[in-house]
């Protein structure tokens, strides 16, 4: 259904970062040229922003790609999407 990306460099608005077996982001943006942060559509992420309203909703985050790589969070794109 998706194809591994090489990089985080990589993604376009739209794609997947995955912690498979765990969660799943959908890429919106880098927030710096440095592309060191990322912001993403998540749902259901209390345990992160302690928040227990964010595990019934969509919302805006960000991510550090750092944490992400920390994290083994990984790079996806939908094989069937088109430009």
């Amino acid at each position: 259904v998706s194809d591994l990306l090489p990089s985080l460099d990589d993604l376009r608005p739209g794609d997947a970062v995955n912690k498979p077996h765990s969660h799943i982001i959908l890429f919106i943006a880098w927030t710096s040229a440095k592309h060191d942060r990322m912001l993403v559509y998540e749902g259901g992420d209390a345990k992160k922003s302690g928040d227990p309203i964010n595990h019934s909703r969509v919302h805006e985050d960000f991510y550090d790609r750092d944490w992400l790589l920390k994290h083994h969070f990984v790079p996806l794109r939908y094989r069937n999407i088109e430009d």
